[in-house]
């Protein structure tokens, strides 16, 4: 590498096509490959994906992959991607990377594709079930378990819980149980799309207060997206939908879309019903005694207050979500002796 920094101290003729100039605007002359970065051996399940990655300095670099010695050509680029990984896939991975003045070859990575345990029934105590396997070192493991395998919602029982000897090992009580399914499953070596743990739920809401929806998923990096009759909320990507000081344009159904890079889910449709908050009717009552009257609205809890001044209130609880027939509120209170009496209905 040279630096040139004055013109009048020499001349140089640039011919070569590997030579070039660097991100600090430095010229670089060409010079045998160097890797800086080897690749890495890897113990992987059948059916999963491995990649091996090798960096080298220098320029006008070509890359060869091999598979095992002398050498089976499998790539030509800087990373090699292997799919679908079978038995046929153990063994030595190096490349050699090259350009017009030497080589350079890589150390050798080693991969080790191994079939995933599968449980093994054990002795079985009365009312229970009890399943062991063996582990795989570096791969988190759950148990999980379903009533059926139509629509299953699996449901994990055990997480990398292993005993002195390495295994997983796992007795749950199958007890008035008609159907258990059992699965050993490695998230981190076969991700799966989405599923739904929680589903938003139906509301209703007076003009003016607000609302929260909820949904979640077994995926903490799943990506979340509300939509409002069917239009995409604008920053509304987040697993709980927050909507304040709510009006009638906001009734209507509300669903979420979850996604990860393996596919996507879609919620539940939950409902928002807006009403506006009914008013206490006064009607006729015994001597002695004020009634009232109002309709009740399904979902929300309400109470009737009073106090005996506007100036500093202090209202006292009377009546808490007590209905009668037809779902109307109905109270007669005692108004003997008092001068002034103010009632509300409020929906907390």
């Amino acid at each position: 590498m040279f630096w040139l920094t004055t013109p009048d101290f020499a001349s140089y003729y640039l011919t070569s096509s590997e030579m070039g100039i660097n991100a600090d605007g430095i010229f670089e002359f060409p010079v045998p490959p160097v890797i800086t970065q080897q690749p890495q051996s890897q113990a992987v399940l059948a059916g999963q994906n491995a990649s091996f990655n090798v960096t080298a300095t220098g320029f006008g670099l070509g890359y060869q992959w091999f598979f095992n010695d002398p050498g089976m050509p499998v790539s030509s680029t800087a990373m090699l991607g292997l799919t679908n990984l079978s038995a046929i896939n153990n063994g030595n991975y190096f490349v050699v990377v090259t350009n017009s003045l030497g080589a350079a070859t890589s150390a050798v990575a080693t991969l080790t594709v191994t079939l995933p345990p599968a449980l093994q029934i054990g002795s079985i105590p009365p009312g229970t079930v009890q399943f062991t396997a063996n582990t795989i070192t570096n791969l988190t493991y759950v148990i999980q378990s379903a009533t059926n395998l139509v629509r299953p919602v699996w449901v994990s029982i055990l997480t990398n819980n292993t005993g002195l000897s390495g295994l997983v090992f796992v007795q749950t009580n199958i007890t008035d149980t008609p159907w258990q399914f059992y699965r050993l499953f490695f998230p981190s070596a076969f991700p799966l799309p989405p599923l739904i743990t929680q589903q938003p739920q139906s509301q209703t809401a007076l003009a003016g207060q607000s609302r929260s929806f909820i949904v979640s998923a077994n995926d903490p990096g799943a990506g979340y997206q509300w939509f409002f009759y069917s239009n995409g909320f604008a920053g509304a990507s987040a697993p709980v939908l927050n909507l304040i000081n709510i009006a009638a344009t906001n009734a209507g159904a509300y669903v979420a879309v979850i996604t990860n890079r393996l596919g996507a889910m879609t919620s539940s449709v939950a409902t928002l019903t807006v009403v506006l908050p009914p008013s206490l009717n006064l009607t006729s009552g015994t001597p002695g005694t004020i009634q009232f009257n109002a309709n009740s609205i399904t979902g929300l809890t309400y109470v009737v207050q009073l106090t005996t001044n506007l100036v500093n209130p202090a209202w006292v609880s009377i009546r808490t979500n007590n209905t009668g027939n037809g779902g109307a509120i109905y109270f007669q209170t005692n108004t003997t002796g008092a001068t002034v009496q103010f009632y509300r209905l409020l929906f907390p």
